[in-house]
């Protein structure tokens, strides 16, 4: 055989040789599998290069997570920036645009009442009973209650998602049965006032603490069969994240309702009615005039009305407006041109609550208006065609701030008085500056005879 094709086959079989030293040299070298793996499990490399074996939910999770990471955290602060970026360049049209809702997110909330469940037995006995039941979630869609940017509702209280100062409010009617006999209320303590009141409770704190409450003495009803009181609270208040708002009442068998109150009203009065028009003719079941009128989107402003210290709010929703929102008209009130109508002389409750909103210069803050020192009135006024008088009732003053965002100021006025009344009177409200009211959703105005 000659000699270069035997050093040829000699080099072939080296390399063979060689090869498989090195695949068996491999084969030693991997990590052992485990001698069983169930269907449930999976192995997958581990953080350090070696594979870990488990359940196949556990490692796939665990896996992912290590390695998209760095790459969420990378693409997460790009989109921050890409955001603040196209906020700082686009800021004047965003401003226009989405106005105060873009700029000024504030946490807000209003709840609306619903039917109580039975009294519990840690509540029998206690000087205050939370109100547990309150319309939240999509419960508030045919309502005038809301709930926007991070408050939450937890077993009838609000929850405060940040660190701040808040206008805390709340507003309810009682019921309180009595003696046919004497119209004396049935409660066995007459000297113990009726209490409404909002408190605060925080987990880390672990105690409740009273931020406002109103009380009210217990009085003999007109009528010999009830009395029923209304009662409104309200304050501002510095709260922490996480702080749990309740509204508490001194005792939650006062509070009835609504529909379950006319249905017992109107069954004593179908039984009775003859006896009872004869004693108390029309309004023979405190039938007491009452009205609530909400905000509307306003016409523009009159030639008249320009250069006026104070301007009327000439238009509300009312009639058939009212039916989605929490208005109403009730015993004789009429509405007319933006005043309410008075239809019997007597002692009224009148209130007011408007949001204003003032444009600012972007580059000092400071308000567009030629005198600072002319502060934002807002009130309510009265005017009788007989006298042709029209006198103030009530009012509110609030100066004017820097704006801490430097586009635009917000203010929230709320009034409310007791006033001797006659048939006919007209009520209105008057603001200084017709111009700020620029969100007319949540404004309101309304009376009640006492």
């Amino acid at each position: 055989m000659d000699i270069k094709l035997k050093f040829t086959v000699i080099a072939v079989i080296v390399c063979a040789v060689l090869c498989l030293a090195v695949v068996l040299a491999l084969v030693t070298t991997m990590p052992d599998l485990p001698p069983t793996v169930r269907n449930d499990k999976i192995c997958l490399p581990s953080e350090f290069g070696t594979l870990k074996c488990g359940t196949t939910a556990d490692r796939l999770h665990e896996y992912l997570e290590t390695t998209i990471a760095t790459q969420y955290d990378e693409i997460k602060t790009k989109d921050k920036e890409r955001q603040q970026e196209h906020l700082d360049k686009n800021i004047v049209r965003l401003m226009s645009i989405y106005d105060k809702a873009f700029w000024e997110m504030k946490p807000a909330a209003k709840l609306t009442g619903k039917e109580q469940p039975d009294t519990r037995k840690g509540d029998i006995g206690a000087d205050m009973v939370p109100v547990r039941e309150w319309c939240h979630g999509r419960e508030l869609y045919d309502t005038s209650g809301f709930e926007r940017y991070g408050i939450r509702y937890r077993n009838g209280r609000l929850v405060v998602p940040v660190d701040g100062t808040y206008f805390i409010y709340s507003y309810i009617d009682l019921f309180e049965s009595c003696n046919p006999s004497t119209g004396k209320p049935n409660v066995n303590d007459t000297t113990k006032p009726i209490k409404h009141g909002i408190f605060k409770f925080n987990i880390l704190d672990g105690e409740e603490m009273e931020l406002v409450s109103n009380v009210q003495p217990h009085t003999v009803s007109s009528n010999r069969y009830f009395n029923s009181y209304s009662s409104y609270v309200s304050s501002l208040v510095d709260l922490k994240a996480g702080d749990e708002l309740s509204v508490k009442v001194i005792s939650n068998e006062y509070e009835r309702i609504k529909h379950e109150d006319e249905e017992r009203q109107q069954k004593y009065l179908d039984e009775n009615r003859v006896r009872l028009m004869s004693i108390y003719d029309k309004y023979y079941w405190e039938m007491k005039p009452a009205a609530k009128v909400t905000g509307k989107e306003h016409p523009d402003l009159r030639e008249a009305d320009v250069g006026q210290e104070m301007t009327p709010i000439r238009v509300w929703r009312h009639g058939r407006e009212l039916y989605d929102t929490s208005g109403f008209l009730r015993y004789g009130i009429r509405y007319r041109n933006g005043r309410l109508v008075v239809p019997v002389s007597g002692t009224y409750f009148i209130y007011s609550f408007v949001d204003f909103f003032e444009p600012c210069n972007p580059k000092t803050g400071k308000p567009n208006i030629s005198d600072a020192n002319k502060p934002i009135k807002h009130g309510i006024y009265k005017f009788n065609i007989l006298s042709e008088l029209e006198t103030e009732v009530v009012s509110n003053l609030q100066p004017h701030t820097v704006s801490g965002n430097r586009y635009f100021n917000s203010y929230s006025s709320y009034v409310s008085s007791l006033a001797d009344l006659k048939a006919g009177d007209e009520i209105s409200v008057k603001v200084s500056n017709l111009t700020y009211l620029k969100y007319t959703r949540d404004n309101y105005f309304g009376l009640n005879l006492i």
